[in-house]
């Protein structure tokens, strides 16, 4: 059940009505991750602080492959932006 929990959380910035956009993220970057667990072991209880790391750290080195692809169509392929 907390693996699901914890699934479902970093899965949640996709658009999950109670995480609509990057809310978690947010939580995390504005307050100290024991905060930010306190506030969501309200949807996941036992959340711990370094899970919400954890997720926060999976997410920053997506968007950072995510923009490194991007950057390589646009200034090494050629590709359009857009």
């Amino acid at each position: 059940m907390r693996q699901e929990a914890v699934a479902w959380l970093a899965e949640a910035g996709e658009g999950h009505a109670v995480f609509k956009g990057s809310h978690k993220f947010e939580l995390s970057a504005e307050l100290p991750f024991r905060r930010a667990a306190e506030i969501l072991s309200c949807f996941v209880p036992s959340l711990s602080h370094m899970t919400v790391w954890r997720i926060v750290q999976e997410a920053g080195e997506a968007a950072e492959r995510e923009w490194e692809e991007k950057r390589a169509e646009v200034f090494e392929e050629g590709k359009d932006a857009y």
